[in-house]
């Protein structure tokens, strides 16, 4: 988060427009810290941060939605709480979805030993590289309903 800080402080406006770099640095973030929610309280103020700049670059990349809503769906997988600060962030990140093909699946959930048992309950092999984002959205979708 620090490269981001510093990109924001001297770049704020194309950090509130948005940029690749930026989306994948609060990919890692919120991914690597949604598993330590519960446990760390010192992983909330960065994941909240990250959160809210997906929020903020959200309303020119959509994308940023759609990670939002990955972040959501893992956090129900793994039953982590989700930050009161955070919460508004997610406000647009429905988890209502129609099919998977209604999301990207271009982004994989890192692979992290419990994630692995937890998403494969469908008989998907996560032994190569991780889960796609758009499977575990559409799983919470469906179970959301």
């Amino acid at each position: 988060m620090l490269q981001l800080r510093t990109f924001e402080k001297y770049f704020p406006q194309e950090t509130a427009r948005g940029f690749a770099g930026a989306l994948y640095i609060c990919y890692v973030v919120c991914f690597s810290l949604v598993g330590n929610l519960n446990q760390e309280p010192s992983s909330r103020e960065p994941f909240t941060e990250a959160c809210r700049h997906l929020f903020i670059m959200s309303r020119n990349l959509p994308f940023g939605t759609a990670i939002l809503k990955g972040i959501r769906a893992l956090a129900l997988q793994l039953k982590a709480q989700l930050p009161e600060e955070s919460l508004p962030y997610f406000k647009e990140a429905h988890l209502t979805v129609q099919s998977v093909e209604d999301v990207p699946i271009s982004y994989v959930i890192p692979q992290q030993a419990e994630m692995a048992d937890l998403l494969s309950d469908d008989g998907t092999d996560t032994t190569f590289v991780g889960v796609e984002l758009g499977k575990i959205i559409a799983k919470w979708s469906a179970l959301s309903l």
